[in-house]
């Protein structure tokens, strides 16, 4: 299974060289030094697109230099790293913001500095472009799988997190899919799990206190899909469905063990990376692009698919 995947990313990768070699935006030469900003590195997600975006560089410029750094959704942070990168004269930054608005008089410092921005997973106010996946269909998926794996209806929650377009786009996705069931019923209230396993625990623990007949809750991503089984087991509850968006190795692990994880919309990192680096050549080469808003397509991972389950764990191939 694994080859399989290996082997179509090699081809993916050699495709893009290729069409770079023999299209005008291979005018824009070396890519010299990009910078690549990610809101966690300690989210597997991220780790993955930085993977990807690195290698798919390399595809274009063996000898390019990366500057990776993490603002964990702050936007001082931002700003500082954002610093750093002017002085280390990228060319490139490959930006997933700590906020989709605050961030763009930075942004604007970077395009007169000569810098091509490309959002990634967040749109970011005033990029060149933006590459993510389409969240809202990626809540809509998970919440209608998890309303008739209810059998459309119960008591159910939303974990909100940071305060990002990806993160909005979700939970607005969600409620939407809900309104088609009205023997659903949505625990009111304000549930943070701040994009972590801390936070997801901390945000089950609340939504439990706040309702204790909760049967089903979305959390906007893995990680706090997994803290939020922790908070599960701390209260000995077994009777409550969790779905959640990302499609990670460590979800795909959980659901394996525990069938009350019924799934999560998969991202694709790896998409989303090559697409970005495509898009900074162009660009690089003073072309334009017909469309700058790019949405990739999620697809939901259940019981019923985890054994074709394929991994982010696994490297881009050399």
């Amino acid at each position: 299974m694994f080859k399989i995947f290996y082997s179509h990313l090699r081809r993916q990768a050699l495709l893009v060289l290729c069409l770079l070699i023999a299209s005008p935006a291979s005018l824009a030469g070396s890519l010299g030094v990009i910078g690549i900003e990610a809101s966690s590195l300690a989210n597997p997600f991220f780790q993955a697109l930085v993977r990807g975006i690195v290698h798919y560089a390399r595809v274009v410029d063996p000898a390019v230099e990366v500057v990776t750094l993490q603002n964990e959704y702050d936007s001082q942070r931002n700003q500082s790293n954002l610093d750093q990168l002017l002085t280390r004269k990228v060319r490139v930054l490959f930006l997933n913001a700590a906020s989709t608005t605050d961030i763009g008089p930075m942004i604007a410092q970077a395009r007169m500095a000569g810098i091509i921005v490309i959002a990634v997973d967040v749109a970011a106010e005033g990029a060149h472009a933006t590459v993510m996946t389409d969240n809202l269909l990626a809540g809509q998926i998970a919440c209608d799988y998890l309303a008739r794996s209810m059998q459309g209806r119960g008591k159910v929650a939303i974990q909100t997190g940071p305060d990002v377009s990806s993160v909005r786009e979700r939970v607005s996705g969600c409620k939407q899919a809900w309104l088609r069931y009205p023997d659903i019923q949505l625990v009111p209230g304000d549930y943070n799990g701040k994009g972590s396993p801390a936070g997801g625990r901390s945000a089950m623990a609340q939504i439990l206190k706040a309702d204790p007949a909760v049967k089903g809750v979305f959390t906007i991503n893995d990680r706090q899909a997994v803290g939020s089984d922790k908070a599960l087991s701390d209260a000995g509850r077994k009777d409550v469905f969790l779905i959640s968006v990302d499609g990670s190795p460590e979800i795909a692990d959980l659901m394996r063990r525990k069938p009350k994880v019924l799934g999560s919309s998969k991202q694709d990192p790896y998409a989303m990376a090559q697409k970005a680096v495509e898009l900074a050549v162009t660009f690089l080469a003073g072309k334009t692009v017909p469309q700058t808003t790019i949405h990739l397509k999620p697809t939901l991972l259940t019981q019923d698919n985890l054994d074709d389950y394929q991994g982010w764990e696994i490297e881009p191939p050399k």
